[in-house]
């Protein structure tokens, strides 16, 4: 069962672990003030795919080789339908690792919605468990 949290910031997980993890924002400033409602750590594989059924949509959505490759296979369009959706159910935030820059359609929802997206140079293993340490504190 995953952690249930009272809720922190986007804005306050960023400042208080960002360093530590080397977060950067990369768009969707006006979008800190949403709350990540879950201590664990998403990667929405099945959802880049458009099923939603069971997205845990309450954590921190994490994107890396995988879910970027995957992505850059679809046309621009599907992938704006595929984060709008995401977008629908109120996550907190992306997080691309390992130095991906996020992609054409992920900045026009991240305006439009006010998504925040991060960066980091961690590879993705080493950002969930440190991520997740953190939430845990």
């Amino acid at each position: 069962m995953p952690k249930a949290i009272q809720g922190i910031t986007v804005a306050h997980f960023f400042e208080t672990y960002g360093a530590k993890l080397k977060m950067e924002l990369a768009a969707g400033e006006g979008g800190l003030t949403r709350l990540i409602r879950e201590g664990s750590i998403n990667r929405p594989a099945l959802a880049l795919t458009g099923f939603f059924k069971y997205f845990a949509n309450k954590r921190i959505q994490v994107l890396g080789s995988g879910e970027m490759t995957y992505l850059k296979g679809l046309p621009q369009r599907n992938q704006i339908e595929i984060f709008q959706e995401m977008e629908r159910r109120q996550i907190p935030c992306l997080v691309l690792t390992r130095h991906y820059q996020p992609t054409h359609p992920m900045l026009v929802v991240a305006d439009e919605m006010k998504l925040p997206i991060f960066r980091t140079p961690l590879i993705t293993m080493h950002f969930i468990n440190g991520a997740t340490l953190c939430i845990d504190n």
